[in-house]
């Protein structure tokens, strides 16, 4: 019975630490897709080569990266950079 007491309670304590690792992996799979997506922002094709005139101009990049046109040129959305560049310049 003392045993019993006893495998009871390493369960339970086995059982919270699986919780807390599933939490902690939770949060390290969200973090490394933001590093991801950070990084992204720095690639073009297979090489790193930064921001390049074929990424600032390239729906799909846009696309794959929807907060980027905000970042670099103020507006909410590639899209909307577009819609201004054409008013501007048509």
């Amino acid at each position: 019975s003392v045993q019993k007491s006893e495998l009871d309670a390493s369960r339970k304590a086995l059982d919270e630490r699986k919780i807390e690792l599933d939490k902690q992996e939770k949060q390290i799979a969200i973090s490394k897709c933001d590093v991801d997506k950070k990084m992204q922002l720095l690639t073009s094709g297979n090489e790193v080569y930064g921001l390049t005139r074929s990424t600032l101009l390239n729906k799909v990049w846009h696309k794959n990266n929807p907060a980027a046109a905000k970042h670099l040129f103020g507006f909410a959305s590639w899209e909307d950079t577009v819609d201004k560049l054409h008013a501007l310049f048509d």
